[in-house]
């Protein structure tokens, strides 16, 4: 079976959408499920690649939209229906509704009368500026609807009104050797921050949150590993709060290096607004043993037990944020209640051989 997947970006860019689309076609190479990448383009990377044996189809969706240009979008439009015909798939699995691919699988469909079955996984609670007419087509057109949280399947329901086939199945994590435990053999005061730097992941007010926590005693440190158009106010408002040297932005580095910083820290922020179906990172974090303090928004609680594998506060609150962090350094018995707590449930619900099974069933059915 060959199953043409649609991502918004792929690797080497790490996300919670990429890493997981790549664990499931490593995955599911062995049961004979081949998966086709199709993804935007950025301007530094090939048009075909092979990633992790998985063949990827760049394409450029968002610029193609972006110019203004009517012959653009046709073109790639064009550019699309060769990859379809070239790699002819029986199946089609658009990773997120709400990329800059929608427009061209929506007219793909059209153009060539396909009646391919067609799955849309929602990765991210929709906003309304989601909220468009092509958005709820495809979301009304997919055979199966899935998301990686009840909160992102609500939000997609509610806003298609779709009655037919729909399921939560929750992201699988691949468990990695030397990161899979936490080491905390030191002193307990590393903070981390992961994810792109924009304003919906909300980094600003864990920057804020480390000033506090400083205030208040504790030699805290924070880092903050991925990349970014927010980076420069990142680093404004780290010099406004007089954290600066206490907060290093790490860049981009390769999912094992991330993994290896998540089992070294003490506690992992999620300080997101908005979006936030799933976070992939908490849960990488809870399967280390390390607790999370994250944002009661979107998926997070789902994710982040309160009180039990981790804490969750109130969003864009540096001092709900600051008291969380503090009282979890502070109280060694509860720190490691909840890496005991945040371990045991990530196993259990976060397997990554229970989500590539769940998405076998789906896709053989």
């Amino acid at each position: 079976m060959k199953v043409l997947a649609f991502t918004p970006q792929y690797l080497p860019h790490l996300g919670g959408i990429e890493i997981l689309v790549d664990s499931l076609a490593q995955s599911l190479r062995h049961r004979l499920i081949e998966k086709i990448v199709v993804t935007d383009q950025p301007s530094q990377l090939a048009p075909r690649d092979v990633v992790n044996d998985t063949v990827v189809h760049r394409l450029n969706f968002t610029r193609a939209i972006q110019s203004r240009d009517t012959a653009s979008p046709l073109s790639v439009l064009h550019q699309l229906i060769e990859v379809y015909e070239t790699e002819k798939p029986d199946l089609i699995h658009m990773h997120s509704a709400t990329q800059a691919s929608a427009w061209y699988v929506a007219r793909l469909f059209r153009k060539l009368s396909l009646k391919l079955p067609f799955i849309v996984t929602q990765h991210g609670v929709l906003e309304s500026v989601d909220r468009l007419k092509v958005v709820r087509e495809l979301l009304l057109k997919a055979d199966a609807l899935t998301a990686v949280s009840d909160a992102a399947l609500q939000s997609a329901l509610q806003f298609s009104n779709r009655t037919a086939f729909s399921t939560v199945i929750y992201n699988g994590i691949q468990k990695s050797g030397d990161a899979i435990r936490a080491n905390q053999t030191g002193p307990r005061n590393k903070l981390l921050c992961v994810g792109r730097l924009q304003y919906e992941k909300g980094f600003d007010i864990a920057i804020a949150a480390l000033a506090k926590v400083r205030s208040a005693g504790f030699d805290a440190k924070l880092s903050i590993i991925g990349s970014g158009e927010y980076r420069g106010y990142l680093e404004r408002v780290a010099f406004d709060y007089e954290v600066t040297d206490h907060v290093s932005f790490e860049g981009v580095l390769d999912h094992p290096s991330t993994q290896r910083a998540i089992a070294n820290c003490s506690l992992v922020l999620v300080p997101s607004r908005t979006r936030e179906g799933f976070s992939l990172v908490a849960a990488e974090a809870a399967l280390c043993g390390i607790p999370c303090v994250a944002s009661r928004v979107g998926g997070l609680s789902e994710t982040v037990e309160d009180g039990v594998s981790g804490r969750l506060v109130a969003p864009d609150d540096p001092n709900d944020f600051a008291l969380a962090i503090v009282d979890l350094l502070g109280d060694d018995e509860l720190w490691h209640a909840l890496s005991e707590n945040a371990r045991r449930r990530a196993e259990k619900k976060f397997d990554l051989n229970t989500c590539v099974e769940r998405y076998t069933i789906l896709y053989r059915k």
